[in-house]
């Protein structure tokens, strides 16, 4: 439920010694914490920690401790370069089995792009053979007594495969910090590409012998790029570095690796040169680099989560972690096939845009035949295009206010009806479904539907001369007050309660984000009733008055302190 929180636990993890008084880590090794404690090699003391920043995105953490006696007899680490294949690297940490510090020898077997584990996005990883086992994970990878990497992961159902956070990518963490003075992330382009391999493809798109490049299919609209590469351009060089039909540029030697790669060195903003052909001709465009945007957010880490209850029915935004915990780690095979779309093809057309689901449906009385619904997308509320959460909310609130409790619970009027109880009306405590006017946050965390135990221990590593311990605490927040008016005079407002990004053409835009979805013919005018387009051509139809007379009993019921998460409040 995501109302209810794990209980705390401990995670051990390594870290090291950097110039400026600085310790890092592994991300993972410090999500969701709410404490953590560093002891360093050689002393029993434990000393208290605190993170001062974060990179869920690179896997890194940066720690800082106060007590002036932690940092006694503690030499910084130098940082080397990225090794060649076949050289030596030593990984030092702390992993399970003992409460020694540990080294293991490993040679370099592969460098190249790779997903990592911790937050599903694709960067520089270098692969070794040296043993890496949980608790290593944050430890130092050194050549030369120099940090050439960071232990942060092993490969499943397999032996010796470990891979470490290059160098390349840790300075980048601590140049974006000491740029910006927060970390911002890595940047992307903001395209969709295929390779051209075809001697037809080069053929049609009139490229000569010595040209290479790989062609654009999709140009994102919300990256600065969108005005200035189209589909059907190919691409064929960034920053004088040409690109190859298989989409890899020169790293070293004789290894290529993934264009990417040459945007791994630049920040949020930074412009870069691309060489396009377009129809036939050659041409240079400067283009600005974008932070990586999704549709489906792939981690949500140190967030809280966000919900929605409306009478029995649970609407939460989609994510990574939200289908992992449904379906288990391999959920991109087993979960159904149009979450799997959106989850990891979904294209963000809007700044806000979330995909809300029909999480479940709470048994009752008032949901009888609906409760076998779940994990359905939700399109429209009464005919409303529905944006995310927070325009979810919006649209429930204008669309309930007409009907108020009396100071009887059991008696429900019509404001539009009976003029009285505007006179008698009083804003009260209640819920949701009986006109609360919160707002729910568009871009907060459903991890905690997952043990967080689960969440931190999949990715196989953590630690190295400092040993990590986080925990995690639960939260609990207070309801909103309520306010009636007519369904008639509102009418409008439901139409312009979505954020002002919707722009003048709002339903047009949204319609067209998800297709297929034409005027319902199930969508009758019955102003006491609230009717939900789900997914799958479902429906789900609720009789307001019943539902604001019920809806505090399926609270009580399943012990919901509150009908929203805290940041509806």
């Amino acid at each position: 439920m995501p109302w209810q929180m794990k209980r705390q636990q401990q995670v051990f993890g390594s870290g090291f010694v950097i110039e400026g008084r600085r310790i890092l880590t592994n991300g993972h090794v410090v999500a969701y914490q709410k404490s953590v404690r560093v002891r360093k090699h050689g002393d029993a003391k434990k000393y208290n920690a605190h993170v001062i920043h974060v990179g869920h995105e690179c896997d890194i953490a940066m720690l800082g401790v106060e007590d002036e006696k932690f940092w006694e007899d503690l030499y910084p680490l130098s940082f080397g370069v990225v090794p060649e294949l076949e050289e030596d690297v030593v990984c030092v940490g702390f992993p399970t089995g003992g409460d020694n510090i540990s080294v293991t020898r490993g040679v370099v077997s592969r460098v190249e792009i790779q997903r990592y584990a911790h937050s599903s996005v694709q960067l520089l990883a270098i692969q070794i053979d040296a043993a890496i086992n949980s608790g290593n994970s944050g430890g130092p990878a050194l050549q030369d007594d120099k940090v050439i990497g960071i232990a942060f992961e092993t490969l499943d159902n397999a032996e010796n495969i470990g891979y470490i956070i290059p160098v390349t990518i840790i300075q980048h963490f601590l140049e974006d910090i000491k740029r910006n003075q927060t970390y911002y992330g890595f940047c992307r382009l903001g395209i969709k590409w295929q390779p051209i391999e075809s001697d037809h493809m080069r053929s049609y798109f009139k490229l000569t012998a010595e040209q290479t490049g790989v062609l654009i299919t999709k140009v994102l609209s919300l990256f600065s790029c969108s005005g200035k590469l189209k589909r059907g351009d190919v691409l064929i060089a960034i920053d004088g570095e040409q690109i190859a039909d298989n989409g890899t540029v020169h790293f070293r030697g004789n290894e290529r690796i993934l264009f990417d790669y040459a945007l791994s060195h630049k920040y949020v903003n930074d412009v870069c040169k691309l060489r396009i052909m377009r129809q036939g001709l050659e041409m240079e465009v400067d283009v600005c680099l974008d932070k990586v945007k999704h549709l489906v957010p792939t981690q949500l880490y140190d967030k809280r989560p966000s919900y929605l209850v409306y009478a029995g029915l649970v609407f939460v935004a989609l994510s990574q972690p939200y289908m992992q915990h449904q379906y288990g780690k391999d959920w991109a095979r087993k979960a159904p096939i149009r979450l799997c779309d959106r989850a990891l093809y979904g294209i963000l057309e809007n700044p806000d845009q979330e995909v809300i689901l029909l999480s479940q449906v709470l048994a009752s009385e008032l949901t009888t035949g609906y409760e076998n619904i779940a994990n359905l997308q939700l399109f429209k509320v009464n005919g409303t295009p529905v944006l995310n959460l927070k325009h979810l909310a919006k649209v429930l609130v204008e669309i309930t206010h007409p009907f108020e409790t009396t100071g009887d619970p059991t008696v429900i009027t019509h404001a539009g009806r009976n003029p009285s109880s505007v006179e008698t009306r009083q804003a009260t405590r209640t819920d949701i479904a009986s006109g609360s006017e919160g707002v729910v946050s568009n871009r907060q965390n459903y991890t905690s539907f997952a043990s967080i135990e689960d969440e931190v221990r999949d990715v196989t590593k953590s630690e190295a001369s400092v040993m990590c311990e986080s925990r995690t605490m639960s939260f609990e927040g207070e309801g909103t007050e309520n306010r009636a008016t007519s369904r008639a005079d509102h009418q409008r407002d439901i139409e312009r309660s979505a954020p002002s990004s919707f722009g003048s053409n709002s339903k047009t835009s949204l319609n067209s984000t998800f297709s297929g979805l034409d005027e319902d013919p199930t969508l009758i005018s019955r102003e006491d009733y609230v009717h939900f387009e789900l997914d799958k051509d479902k429906i789900i139809v609720l009789h307001i008055p019943s539902a604001a007379k019920h809806s505090p009993e399926i609270l009580r019921q399943y012990a919901i302190g509150q009908p929203c998460s805290d940041d509806l409040l």
